[in-house]
């Protein structure tokens, strides 16, 4: 069985003696009932792990004895995943999933027929709560190194924002004579990778011409219409997929 894992801060991976208290001391004693002696995982959600026993259970910490050195560990999958901004709790949910998938950055995006408009105080306050679920997303999956959230933007800020690097894909329902999956195998070295998937009805005309204008090719998933989250998170997992397989050769 392999150890619990929990998420601490990174300045504290590098003492010998381990102190957690607050939300961390709560899920390790009172949900996973760990007791003295028990080896966990701490990562910091920045790409370094630690192995460490549990020494002493106090009401309010706990101390831990550091088992081993400091790993540093990078287990993203180099994609950016332009994700338009969708309404309710459909956007937190595809934010935690892309996080689980692996995905190295996400790019919230404001696009011609996003439904949500919100004021730069709003779309603040959802940024910094994308971020926690991207970081609460590691418990999960076991992973050691978190996607990134970057801030909301508009599709012509991100366009501009890119560099000339790296291979460029525009998910696109009007362009089913491809799939991603063809797309990617007739490419010698893909990544990274910028993957851009449309809001509710796709991108406009215009943002398509733009993003091909920019060095995108479109693609495909398949004979059905999936929603922006689904259609994001089904190509975080092709790509990641198709990533790791070529890791392995």
């Amino acid at each position: 069985m392999r150890a619990p894992e929990f998420i601490v801060s990174p300045e504290i991976l590098k003492d010998e003696d381990i102190c957690l208290d607050s939300r961390e001391h709560f899920h390790m004693v009172r949900v996973r009932r760990l007791e003295a002696g028990s080896v966990v995982r701490l990562v910091d959600g920045l790409g370094s792990l630690v192995h460490a026993r549990i020494k002493k259970i106090h009401a309010d910490r706990v101390i831990l004895k550091r088992s081993g050195p400091v790993e540093t560990v990078d287990d993203l999958v180099p994609l950016r995943m332009i994700l338009p901004i969708i309404k309710g709790e459909r956007m937190d949910q595809a934010v935690l999933q892309l996080s689980e998938i692996g995905v190295g950055l996400i790019q919230p995006v404001l696009t011609s027929r996003t439904i949500v408009r919100a004021d730069s105080s709003r779309l603040s306050r959802k940024w910094e709560r994308w971020q926690s679920l991207s970081l609460h997303g590691l418990k999960q999956c076991r992973g050691i190194k978190t996607a990134r959230v970057l801030k909301p933007c508009t599709v012509q800020e991100v366009l501009s924002g890119l560099s000339g690097s790296g291979f460029k894909i525009v998910l696109s329902e009007k362009h089913m004579d491809i799939s991603l999956l063809e797309l990617l195998q007739g490419k010698e070295q893909p990544f990274p990778i910028t993957a851009a998937v449309g809001p509710e009805g796709g991108f406009s005309r215009e943002e398509t011409a733009r993003f091909i204008g920019r060095g995108f090719e479109p693609a495909g998933l398949g004979p059905r219409i999936l929603r922006s989250g689904t259609a994001a998170v089904y190509s975080a997992a092709v790509i990641s997929q198709f990533f790791w397989s070529a890791k392995q050769i």
